[in-house]
């Protein structure tokens, strides 16, 4: 991928463009460090805090969406199986409320 440094005119030159940029020379080491916290761009793991807290926000939403969708599966369960035995197996009530009598 080809980045730009400007928008480029009709009369652009290639100087202009990002195409003559080299890579640092820098070890495997130190490549490494600057992934995982690189202060000049502000970013850990190629992320900005923003982005981390907008990442946080939506698994802690899916893994509560996924919570209720198991635990309304268990009480749909429960509650078809206390259905078609006739309440003979267990009462539903102690499954689902066990500390109120």
């Amino acid at each position: 991928m080809r980045y730009l440094r400007n928008v480029p005119s009709t009369t652009s030159t290639k100087s202009e463009f990002y195409f003559d940029r080299k890579p640092d020379n820098i070890t495997k080491y130190q490549a490494f460090k600057r992934y995982v916290c690189n202060w000049e761009d502000g970013t850990a793991c190629n992320r900005t805090a923003t982005s981390w807290c907008l990442l946080l926000v939506f698994y802690i939403t899916f893994l509560f969406l996924i919570y209720g969708l198991c635990v309304s599966m268990v009480v749909v369960a429960v509650t078809a199986i206390d259905y078609f035995t006739n309440g003979t197996l267990y009462n539903v009530s102690e499954i689902i409320n066990p500390m109120h009598p």
